[in-house]
Protein backbone atom coordinates (compact mmCIF):
# COMPACT_ATOMS: atom_id res chain seq x y z
CA UNK A 1 0.00 0.00 0.00
CA UNK A 2 0.82 3.67 -0.08
CA UNK A 3 2.76 4.61 3.10
CA UNK A 4 1.36 8.14 2.87
CA UNK A 5 -2.00 6.69 3.95
CA UNK A 6 -0.68 4.74 6.96
CA UNK A 7 -1.07 5.80 10.56
CA UNK A 8 2.08 4.58 12.31
CA UNK A 9 2.27 4.68 16.11
CA UNK A 10 5.30 3.89 18.26
CA UNK A 11 5.76 3.43 21.98
CA UNK A 12 7.92 6.31 23.19
CA UNK A 13 8.13 5.40 26.88
CA UNK A 14 7.22 2.44 29.04
CA UNK A 15 5.73 4.45 31.92
CA UNK A 16 3.05 7.06 31.27
CA UNK A 17 2.42 7.92 34.93
CA UNK A 18 4.94 7.25 37.68
CA UNK A 19 3.59 7.52 41.23
CA UNK A 20 6.36 5.47 42.80
CA UNK A 21 7.16 6.41 46.40
CA UNK A 22 4.48 9.12 46.43
CA UNK A 23 1.48 9.56 48.71
CA UNK A 24 -1.98 11.14 48.57
CA UNK A 25 -1.99 11.69 44.78
CA UNK A 26 -5.21 11.44 42.70
CA UNK A 27 -5.02 10.69 38.96
CA UNK A 28 -8.41 10.98 37.26
CA UNK A 29 -9.69 10.72 33.70
CA UNK A 30 -6.43 10.17 31.81
CA UNK A 31 -6.30 7.81 28.84
CA UNK A 32 -2.97 5.98 28.50
CA UNK A 33 -2.06 4.14 25.32
CA UNK A 34 1.07 1.99 25.08
CA UNK A 35 2.30 3.40 28.39
CA UNK A 36 1.94 1.87 31.81
CA UNK A 37 1.03 3.29 35.23
CA UNK A 38 3.06 2.39 38.30
CA UNK A 39 2.48 2.90 42.03
CA UNK A 40 5.43 1.07 43.57
CA UNK A 41 5.77 1.71 47.28
CA UNK A 42 3.06 4.38 47.12
CA UNK A 43 0.63 5.26 49.88
CA UNK A 44 -3.02 6.37 49.72
CA UNK A 45 -2.95 7.20 45.99
CA UNK A 46 -6.02 6.90 43.75
CA UNK A 47 -6.30 6.17 40.03
CA UNK A 48 -9.91 6.78 38.95
CA UNK A 49 -11.75 6.74 35.61
CA UNK A 50 -8.58 6.12 33.59
CA UNK A 51 -7.85 3.69 30.80
CA UNK A 52 -4.57 1.91 30.22
CA UNK A 53 -4.41 0.12 26.87
CA UNK A 54 -1.36 -1.92 25.85
CA UNK A 55 0.39 -1.52 29.23
CA UNK A 56 3.00 -4.25 28.66
CA UNK A 57 4.85 -4.67 25.35
CA UNK A 58 6.21 -7.99 24.12
CA UNK A 59 9.06 -9.22 26.31
CA UNK A 60 11.46 -12.14 26.24
CA UNK A 61 10.99 -13.97 29.53
CA UNK A 62 13.26 -16.32 31.43
CA UNK A 63 11.20 -17.13 34.51
CA UNK A 64 7.61 -16.53 33.46
CA UNK A 65 6.34 -19.62 35.26
CA UNK A 66 8.48 -19.08 38.33
CA UNK A 67 7.45 -15.69 39.66
CA UNK A 68 8.90 -15.02 43.07
CA UNK A 69 5.89 -14.19 45.22
CA UNK A 70 8.07 -12.48 47.80
CA UNK A 71 9.41 -9.86 45.38
CA UNK A 72 7.09 -8.92 42.49
CA UNK A 73 9.41 -6.02 41.65
CA UNK A 74 11.55 -8.66 39.93
CA UNK A 75 8.70 -10.21 37.97
CA UNK A 76 8.62 -9.92 34.23
CA UNK A 77 5.48 -8.64 32.50
CA UNK A 78 3.97 -6.54 35.28
CA UNK A 79 0.86 -4.63 34.30
CA UNK A 80 -0.37 -1.54 36.10
CA UNK A 81 1.63 -1.87 39.30
CA UNK A 82 0.27 -1.24 42.79
CA UNK A 83 2.34 -1.76 45.90
CA UNK A 84 2.87 0.10 49.12
CA UNK A 85 -0.36 0.47 51.07
CA UNK A 86 -3.82 1.98 50.94
CA UNK A 87 -3.88 2.68 47.19
CA UNK A 88 -7.05 2.47 45.09
CA UNK A 89 -7.61 1.70 41.41
CA UNK A 90 -11.28 2.23 40.55
CA UNK A 91 -13.59 2.73 37.58
CA UNK A 92 -10.75 1.99 35.14
CA UNK A 93 -10.36 0.08 31.88
CA UNK A 94 -7.14 -1.90 31.48
CA UNK A 95 -6.59 -4.10 28.44
CA UNK A 96 -4.39 -5.62 25.73
CA UNK A 97 -1.26 -6.76 27.55
CA UNK A 98 1.49 -9.22 26.78
CA UNK A 99 1.75 -9.74 30.56
CA UNK A 100 -0.53 -8.84 33.46
CA UNK A 101 -3.29 -6.28 33.26
CA UNK A 102 -2.70 -5.37 36.92
CA UNK A 103 0.00 -6.56 39.29
CA UNK A 104 -0.78 -5.92 42.96
CA UNK A 105 1.33 -6.44 46.05
CA UNK A 106 1.95 -4.65 49.33
CA UNK A 107 -0.72 -4.10 51.99
CA UNK A 108 -4.40 -3.08 51.94
CA UNK A 109 -4.71 -1.93 48.32
CA UNK A 110 -8.06 -1.91 46.51
CA UNK A 111 -9.30 -2.65 43.00
CA UNK A 112 -12.94 -1.69 42.50
CA UNK A 113 -15.36 -1.49 39.60
CA UNK A 114 -12.77 -1.99 36.86
CA UNK A 115 -12.85 -3.86 33.56
CA UNK A 116 -9.60 -5.73 32.90
CA UNK A 117 -9.43 -7.88 29.79
CA UNK A 118 -7.39 -9.39 26.99
CA UNK A 119 -4.13 -10.11 28.84
CA UNK A 120 -1.21 -12.55 28.98
CA UNK A 121 -0.71 -12.68 25.22
CA UNK A 122 2.66 -14.33 25.85
CA UNK A 123 0.85 -17.21 27.64
CA UNK A 124 3.02 -17.43 30.75
CA UNK A 125 1.98 -17.23 34.40
CA UNK A 126 0.49 -13.76 33.99
CA UNK A 127 -3.19 -12.82 34.13
CA UNK A 128 -5.59 -9.91 33.88
CA UNK A 129 -4.98 -9.64 37.65
CA UNK A 130 -2.05 -11.03 39.65
CA UNK A 131 -2.15 -10.41 43.40
CA UNK A 132 0.15 -11.16 46.31
CA UNK A 133 0.46 -9.51 49.70
CA UNK A 134 -1.94 -8.85 52.57
CA UNK A 135 -5.36 -7.32 53.02
CA UNK A 136 -6.14 -6.40 49.42
CA UNK A 137 -9.78 -5.89 48.39
CA UNK A 138 -10.83 -6.93 44.87
CA UNK A 139 -14.47 -6.01 44.49
CA UNK A 140 -17.10 -5.48 41.78
CA UNK A 141 -14.74 -5.96 38.83
CA UNK A 142 -15.03 -7.68 35.47
CA UNK A 143 -11.92 -9.72 34.71
CA UNK A 144 -11.95 -11.63 31.43
CA UNK A 145 -10.12 -13.02 28.42
CA UNK A 146 -6.79 -14.46 29.49
CA UNK A 147 -4.42 -16.80 27.69
CA UNK A 148 -4.09 -18.68 30.96
CA UNK A 149 -5.71 -17.78 34.30
CA UNK A 150 -7.90 -14.76 35.05
CA UNK A 151 -6.99 -14.08 38.70
CA UNK A 152 -3.72 -15.38 40.11
CA UNK A 153 -3.78 -14.84 43.87
CA UNK A 154 -0.76 -16.68 45.14
CA UNK A 155 0.28 -15.80 48.67
CA UNK A 156 -2.69 -13.47 49.13
CA UNK A 157 -3.37 -13.28 52.85
CA UNK A 158 -6.45 -11.83 54.57
CA UNK A 159 -7.80 -10.48 51.29
CA UNK A 160 -11.33 -10.05 50.02
CA UNK A 161 -12.35 -11.17 46.52
CA UNK A 162 -16.01 -10.19 46.28
CA UNK A 163 -18.71 -9.76 43.62
CA UNK A 164 -16.42 -10.07 40.61
CA UNK A 165 -17.31 -11.45 37.19
CA UNK A 166 -14.40 -13.64 36.01
CA UNK A 167 -14.56 -15.40 32.67
CA UNK A 168 -12.88 -16.66 29.50
CA UNK A 169 -9.67 -18.24 30.77
CA UNK A 170 -7.54 -20.78 28.93
CA UNK A 171 -7.66 -19.10 25.53
CA UNK A 172 -4.17 -20.48 24.76
CA UNK A 173 -3.12 -22.75 27.67
CA UNK A 174 -4.90 -25.60 29.40
CA UNK A 175 -3.09 -25.86 32.77
CA UNK A 176 -4.86 -23.20 34.80
CA UNK A 177 -7.84 -22.13 36.84
CA UNK A 178 -10.07 -19.12 36.38
CA UNK A 179 -8.75 -18.27 39.83
CA UNK A 180 -5.37 -19.77 40.59
CA UNK A 181 -3.63 -20.05 43.93
CA UNK A 182 -0.88 -22.33 45.13
CA UNK A 183 1.71 -22.72 47.92
CA UNK A 184 -0.75 -21.06 50.26
CA UNK A 185 -3.82 -21.77 52.36
CA UNK A 186 -5.30 -18.32 51.79
CA UNK A 187 -4.70 -17.17 55.35
CA UNK A 188 -8.24 -15.94 56.04
CA UNK A 189 -8.85 -14.63 52.51
CA UNK A 190 -12.56 -14.37 51.76
CA UNK A 191 -13.92 -15.24 48.30
CA UNK A 192 -17.66 -14.77 47.92
CA UNK A 193 -20.41 -13.95 45.44
CA UNK A 194 -18.17 -14.09 42.37
CA UNK A 195 -19.53 -15.15 38.99
CA UNK A 196 -16.91 -17.54 37.61
CA UNK A 197 -17.58 -19.02 34.18
CA UNK A 198 -16.33 -20.03 30.73
CA UNK A 199 -13.01 -21.68 31.37
CA UNK A 200 -11.95 -22.81 27.87
CA UNK A 201 -9.38 -25.25 29.22
CA UNK A 202 -10.42 -28.90 29.24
Amino acid sequence: GNPDTFNIEARVRLIGCNLNNLSNIVVRGIQFKAANVTLRNSENCVVDECSVRFPVPFFAFKNGFNRDATNPELWEGNGVEISGKGNVIKNCYIAHSWGDGLTVWGINNRLENCLVEDCDWIAIDSAPLSVTGTGHVIKNNTLRNGARSILVHRHLAQGKILNNDMSASGIICDDLGLTYSFYTNGDKTEMAYNLVHDNYSP
